[in-house]
């Protein structure tokens, strides 16, 4: 009764004063949009307000199932029952989109039955997400379908994949593979001609280097997501080759090996690669190139994003042969309190075109003596007017401000030298009101390369 009542209440609420019943007077078109947007559990609920609502969830197109139960078979095969008979009861003719979230006591032969009866429904949208740490083999058929669209299958799947794959319809793949190897990768890249999105989620080892080799003439989004619980620095390489690509993010705490080419036509890129302890543990100046390398070969993008890792990394990589941005319009950094100050003037020597600047700063809980593997890693002002001069900077946001040296000299070097400056502002993490106002008065003194600049402070 809960659940009848929690579904009329809306309704009722819906009815104007006069007694109408709005929702009900909506085509079935209509209400049927709206139901596509409710797990199934509840759109089937709502058969029970009327006579004319009976079947309307039937013809919904988007049909999606979760359970939250790891280690109850009864509840398990309660739910692996409603799937069942919510399948044979649905018109399968219309259906487009199919999700499921389970956990590892799935019946896998049930889940293939599901999904082979899907594709010959033409599928176009399958989204799989299953707790399991035993290798999952997949219908044959779902490798070949010719109507899907958008396929995710999730999260650190080892999957056994047939010899034949190919996707002629697939515009958008997420995947999330644990220990992935190479062919399988070099299988599942190269099968999808139409490809547009593509998220890669990985759990990797240094037992097995692995070789990622991406290459689509037609590719527009990457997503890499490269982690492994035990930090070192890895063989693996990533060979990446877009022409079309315009949104690329890397997140990588395992820092491998980045091949980047013909990647013209990137507009956004966030990366986050490395550990900002990387020295600690046993990495070197030709590790840290690695991220130079990347920066370096990203360097016509338009909106550029580095995490506190990247730019801690960056500290340690050689001076020399740091890369333009001509393109570079936003530019966002993190900068971890102890380190990532070091390449900062770096960068801003470098972006002629920059007009909004981010700076978001972290803090970090670190021991007195681990703090001094940070040392000779603050803000260096560099000598004398930028290369750049800033002479497109109209905006720059500071977050997580908390007075330190660094973020005052950084404030003062960019008022001084910003020309047409506009605005600035500057968000507090946690200083006290004595702290906040001896900030503003030294903030009054400072010089400031641009009179129509207006300060913020929050």
């Amino acid at each position: 009764m809960a659940s009848l009542a929690s579904s009329q209440g809306p309704l009722k609420m819906a009815k104007t004063w006069n007694g109408e019943d709005r929702i009900s007077s909506l085509p079935d078109s209509v209400i049927v949009h709206i139901l596509s947007f409710l797990p199934t559990k509840w759109g089937i609920a709502t058969s029970i307000l009327s006579t004319r609502w009976k079947h309307l969830w039937a013809s919904v197109p988007i049909l999606s199932f979760k359970s939250f139960i790891e280690d109850d078979p009864e509840l398990t095969s309660r739910f692996m029952n409603f799937v069942d008979r919510a399948l044979f009861l649905h018109d399968l003719s219309c259906i487009q989109s199919f999700h499921i979230k389970c956990g590892k006591g799935i019946d896998t032969s049930r889940l293939n039955a599901w999904i082979t009866l899907l594709i010959r429904r033409r599928i176009q949208e399958l989204d799989i997400s299953i707790s399991t740490y035993k290798r999952l083999k997949l219908p044959l058929d779902l490798f070949t379908c010719e109507s899907l669209v958008v396929l995710k299958l999730q999260p650190y799947l080892r999957l056994d994949v047939p010899s034949s794959i190919f996707f002629p319809s697939l515009k958008t793949l997420h995947i999330s593979l644990g220990l992935p190897n190479n062919d399988l990768t070099e299988r599942l890249f190269s099968s999808c001609p139409v490809l547009e999105n593509l998220s890669i989620d990985g759990r990797i080892n240094n037992f097995n280097p692995m070789l990622f080799n991406i290459s689509s003439p037609v590719l527009k989004s990457l997503e890499i997501d490269l982690f492994t619980y035990v930090f070192e620095f890895f063989a693996s390489k990533i060979v990446v080759n877009a022409p079309a690509l315009q949104y690329l993010t890397i997140r990588d705490n395992v820092l491998c090996r980045y091949v980047l080419s013909n990647l013209s036509s990137l507009v956004e890129v966030n990366v986050s690669v490395g550990d900002c302890c990387m020295e600690e543990q046993g990495g070197t100046i030709q590790h840290a190139n690695r991220a130079r390398l990347l920066v370096k070969e990203i360097s016509s993008v338009k909106a550029l994003s580095l995490g506190t890792n990247t730019m801690a990394v960056l500290s340690y990589a050689d001076d020399f042969d740091w890369p333009t941005f001509p393109n570079l319009i936003r530019l966002e950094l993190s900068i971890f309190e102890l380190s990532g100050w070091k390449r900062m003037s770096n960068l801003l020597a470098r972006v002629p075109n920059l007009a909004v600047l981010i700076l978001r700063m972290e803090k970090g809980e670190f021991a007195c003596e681990d703090a001094m593997l940070f040392e000779g890693f603050n803000w260096i002002q560099p000598e004398g007017r930028p290369a750049c001069s800033f002479s497109c900077l109209k905006e720059i946001r500071i977050c997580g401000f908390s007075g330190s040296k660094d973020e005052v000299e950084l404030i003062k070097y960019l008022l001084q030298n910003a020309e047409v400056f506009e605005k600035m502002i500057i968000k507090c993490r946690c200083l006290h009101l004595e702290e906040e106002n001896e900030f503003l008065k030294k903030l009054l003194t400072f010089p400031r390369g641009s009179s129509a600049c207006q300060i913020q402070f929050a």
